[in-house]
């Protein structure tokens, strides 16, 4: 946002004054090469992960194991930054760890209900900001932009509902093969 607020008052000095073209080039590099502020986003995972899980049902434990995967979730998406990769698979591979986390979690009797971590955990990911300026640009008239924005953004939240249901196809293979092995059981012992 602090690019954002930088190039609007660029924008009201050009059209408040003249300046000369290489001051506007230097003064838009000098933007773009601006450093985030990454223990703020930090932050904002560690805070967003912890209040969304609470939001969602979660107790203490459940607030306190969000936070910490989102302080992994934070150095996930840095490195899958640094890597270039595709917008599409970055959720797919987050959400991934998020379910992982919170699913190892539960299985150590730290947590008590994992859906409220993953799903507290995976707001961060989900493209709501897209979904808004894709109807927007539907609304302006850029149909094509905001069709664009759109498919992107359903491709994004499909890759991440994915892993939530291959999460319950799990949960229920699970229950499949502890049925099948205690009939299993009933059968020797009898």
């Amino acid at each position: 946002m602090d690019h954002l607020r930088e190039l609007n008052q660029l924008v009201r000095e050009i059209s408040n004054q003249q300046l000369e073209y290489m001051d506007i080039k230097d003064r838009i590099n000098k933007i773009k090469n601006d450093q985030l502020d990454l223990p703020l986003i930090l932050f904002g995972y560690i805070f967003s992960s912890a209040m969304f899980c609470v939001f969602f049902g979660g107790g203490i434990s459940e607030m306190i194991i969000a936070a910490i995967i989102g302080l992994v979730l934070y150095y996930c998406v840095l490195a899958m930054e640094a890597l270039a990769m595709n917008s599409i698979i970055k959720p797919m591979l987050s959400s991934m760890v998020i379910a992982t986390l919170a699913i190892i979690a539960s299985k150590l009797g730290i947590i008590a209900k994992p859906d409220s971590t993953i799903i507290g955990c995976l707001m961060i990911l989900t493209p709501g900001i897209a979904i808004t300026n894709s109807l927007r640009d539907m609304i302006g008239g850029n149909l094509v932009s905001g069709t664009m924005r759109m498919v992107e953004a359903i491709l994004i939240a499909t890759s991440i509902a994915c892993n939530g249901y291959r999460r319950s196809i799990n949960d229920y293979i699970d229950t499949l093969f502890s049925g099948f092995f205690w009939l299993l059981r009933f059968f020797i012992y009898f």
